[in-house]
């Protein structure tokens, strides 16, 4: 009997053994922070001074040293992408087993695992009374949204968003929507031909990839929608799952939907005069930390005011706050470029949400 416990101890340790192998040869993707001020000295005062076409090129001298660097110690590594702003970093593919290796080099500042997001649940389910019409309520239709924050017609006199950017990075949208227009005399910032130059500039992480240059043909929508594009699936389709109902067409409306009449009353976004930037960067609700790093770097370059990220959870979800999405967020705190993260929807109304509210804490 004593012989058999000991057999079977020698088993279990033999297959746990196995399993801690397999597990270090696992390749997964990381993200890998580096050092770009050591090789590029320059690179934080134009960063900090938003000359961001001057800061990607000496990011981008930088991390071609560190790649063939890393590159010399680990050949089998995979190089799937790069970021030159916010968190100037390459994603890879590795095993498991290399990334310490790759933690004690002197020039690399962190590795992150590029973490899957996913979107919530109650993000969807939420949506049912759009899909449904007898479930509509007025606070479905937030027709009274503007007045619970303070933007009523005297505020809307004063700023109504004309001149401004604004980034929607979320879920699947609809540009074409009526509610997305800019009005007669209202000159919009960012042209078709400003676009173009943005892709011919390759300081965008989307490449023209067409044989006569005219990507931007499709990226541009409108006026009001000057930039379209999926971060996910690597196209111009806003909506290839053709939801009738997306969060990110919601978002998209509630910040910078113009004057729209539903049910006889009219309806409006909080800024709809503003521009908006559609960046979807969600797969069947699910999307990964480095193509969100993406939207949020091209938002950045293309001079977005605020860049509205639809990353809350379910209220009591707990968050460690310590991945590259919310690293970036802070590397980019002092910059022109809000980034605007959302709190959850569960919960009460408690507080003030008044755009006069002393405190951000209290919104």
């Amino acid at each position: 009997k004593r012989q058999l416990i000991l057999c079977l101890c020698m088993i279990f340790s033999l297959f746990t053994g196995y399993q801690s192998v397999f597990a270090s040869e696992e390749r997964g993707e990381y993200i890998i922070y580096l050092d770009v001020q050591n090789v590029s000295p320059a690179y934080g005062e134009a960063f900090i001074k938003n000359d961001y076409a001057k800061a990607i090129d000496l990011a981008d001298k930088a991390l071609d040293v560190y790649e063939k660097e890393l590159l010399e110690l680990i050949p089998n590594m995979e190089v799937l992408s790069r970021l030159e702003l916010l968190l100037p970093s390459i994603c890879v593919k590795i095993v498991k087993s290399d990334v310490q290796t790759i933690k004690s080099l002197p020039y690399v500042k962190k590795v992150y695992e590029n973490k899957v997001i996913h979107e919530a649940d109650v993000v969807r389910s939420d949506l049912r009374a759009f899909r449904d019409r007898s479930l509509m309520t007025q606070s479905t239709m937030m027709t009274g949204s503007n007045e619970l924050i303070g933007s009523d017609d005297a505020f809307l006199s004063k700023y109504d968003g004309r001149g401004r950017v604004l980034a929607i990075v979320d879920g699947n949208m609809d540009p074409t929507h009526a509610v997305f227009y800019l009005s007669r005399g209202v000159k919009p910032r960012l042209s078709k031909s400003d676009i173009s130059a943005f892709i011919d500039s390759k300081k965008l992480s989307i490449y023209d990839k067409t044989a006569n240059g005219t990507m931007y043909e499709n990226v541009y929508r409108s006026e009001k929608v000057p930039y379209g594009w999926n971060y996910s699936r690597g196209n111009d389709n806003l909506n290839p799952e053709n939801e009738v109902a997306a969060h990110g067409q919601h978002v998209s409306g509630t910040v910078a939907g113009n004057r729209y009449n539903i049910e006889g009353k009219t309806w409006r976004g909080v800024a709809p005069e503003a521009q908006l930037l559609m960046m979807n960067v969600m797969n069947n609700g699910s999307t990964n930390e480095y193509i969100y790093l993406k939207a949020m770097q091209d938002a950045l370059v293309m001079g977005a005011e605020a860049v509205n990220m639809s990353l809350g959870a379910t209220k009591g979800q707990p968050v460690d706050g310590d991945d590259a999405v919310t690293k970036a967020i802070n590397n980019g705190y002092a910059l022109d470029t809000n980034y605007v993260i959302a709190a959850g929807n569960e919960g009460g109304y408690k507080g003030c949400l008044l755009y006069t509210s002393p405190s951000p804490r209290d919104s």
